[in-house]
């Protein structure tokens, strides 16, 4: 927070607000600060062997994959709808669950 705190008194911009909005950036900050630092933890916790990125994904090589589908689980909406699978392929077999659904 302190250091949230140094460049906020240096920047010209943030000398222009309230103190409640001053206030409120700063705890932001703070927020986006310790997620971060959260995140990095699991992440190297996780020892994950690649960096992946769906951008990395190869539809050419023979997995069965299907980009329609691969974009819809990555758009999450069906996850905060509360479904179980998204609609792209609910009757169809999916390669995620490897099972059939209906």
């Amino acid at each position: 927070m302190a250091k949230a705190f140094s460049e906020l008194i240096t920047d010209l911009e943030a000398a222009g607000l309230q103190h409640s909005e001053w206030l409120a950036m700063l705890l932001d900050r703070e927020v986006v600060y310790r997620q971060d630092k959260r995140m990095g933890a699991r992440l190297r916790h996780a020892k994950l062997r690649h960096q992946a990125a769906p951008e990395g994904i190869d539809y050419r090589a023979p997995r069965g994959l299907e980009r329609q589908l691969v974009q819809e689980l990555l758009k999450g909406s069906w996850f905060e709808a509360h479904e179980t699978q998204p609609r792209v392929r609910r009757q169809e077999s999916s390669c995620f669950s490897g099972g059939v659904h209906r």
